[in-house]
């Protein structure tokens, strides 16, 4: 008698999950997908504030315009 090796007879069948196994796997789902909106949300926020502070500083310097340097008047001394 001839048993044909297919997938199901191949490897040895796996261990049931057990309850505590399904509850830590589903418990570490939740944590990463957490973690990458976190992740995520700190990328997006970090990004505005660096747009914030380029037009900021592009508006300071546009509406302060450089005084022209004034020659100092160099007084005589009198030794009196």
């Amino acid at each position: 008698m001839k048993t044909s090796i297919k997938a199901q007879n191949l490897f040895r069948p796996t261990k049931p999950a057990t309850k505590a196994d399904l509850t830590d796997k589903h418990a570490r789902e939740i944590l990463q997908a957490e973690e990458n909106q976190r992740i995520a949300k700190s990328a997006r926020l970090r990004q505005e504030r660096l747009r914030m502070e380029a037009a900021a500083t592009a508006s300071a310097q546009a509406d302060k315009p450089r005084r022209a340097a004034q020659p100092k008047i160099r007084r005589a001394v009198s030794s009196m």
